[in-house]
Parts: C-alpha cells; sequence; structure tokens
C-alpha cells in the first residue's frame, strides 16, 4: 500500500472512531424519557430533598435503585454514609443537597416500611 492511502485510512478510521465517542457521551448524558417509577404516597411532597431527587436523580435511576442502600443495610448509620459518599462521588452537587436527598429518601423507606407494616397488621 502507498504510503498516502495508510495515512488517509487512519484518518478516515479515527474521525470515525471519534464521532462514535462523541455520540455514545451524548447518548449517555440524555437517556430516552422513561415514565420514572413514583415514590411512595405516604410520603410528603414538601420535603426539599424530592425536588432535588427529582432534578438529578430520577431521570436515571428508578426509586427502589436509589434507595436500596437503606433497604438492604443491617445498620442506618453505615447506609447512610455510603449512600452519601456515592452522592457525593457520583455528580458533583453541594453536600447539603446531597444530605437532602439523602433525607427524602430515608422519609420515603420509612414510608414505605410504615405502609407494608399496616397492610401485614390489617391481614
Amino acid at each position: 500500500m502507498r504510503p498516502s492511502l495508510v495515512n488517509r485510512s487512519v484518518i478516515a478510521l479515527s474521525s470515525l472512531l471519534a464521532l462514535a465517542c462523541a455520540g455514545f457521551a451524548w447518548v449517555v448524558e440524555h437517556p430516552p424519557r422513561a415514565a420514572p417509577e413514583p415514590p411512595p404516597a405516604s410520603v410528603s411532597a414538601s420535603l426539599p430533598g424530592e425536588r432535588i431527587y427529582q432534578a438529578r436523580c430520577a431521570r436515571c435511576h428508578d426509586f427502589a435503585e436509589s434507595a436500596g442502600p437503606l433497604t438492604d443495610a443491617g445498620d442506618p448509620q453505615q447506609a447512610r454514609a455510603e449512600l452519601l459518599a456515592f452522592l457525593a462521588r457520583h455528580r458533583k452537587s453541594d453536600p447539603a443537597e446531597n444530605a437532602a436527598i439523602v433525607e427524602y429518601l430515608e422519609a420515603a423507606v420509612a414510608g414505605q416500611t410504615n405502609a407494608a407494616t399496616q397492610v401485614d397488621r390489617a391481614r
């Protein structure tokens, strides 16, 4: 092969790879809109963390996935610390906003637990 043909091929393939990388980054940052799973009805809509959660988290994560560490862990303080550490490295956001998100998730999980307990007692 002639060197000019090889150079053109390398430039074309690297351009194609750069376009594919840019397209992938755009798709990851702008996922298709899916109907998010609503949080439990017993959680008050007045919690400031709910608004932050809806703006920052709900478009990519459903509620069960977000609250999973709080429901699976045995020690609530450790689960809270792990969730705060995850939020701190997941997105660049204010620690106060991260704390509000965790408080909202804790209130929602507590609401689910109370609702499940009441259903069990009714049986």
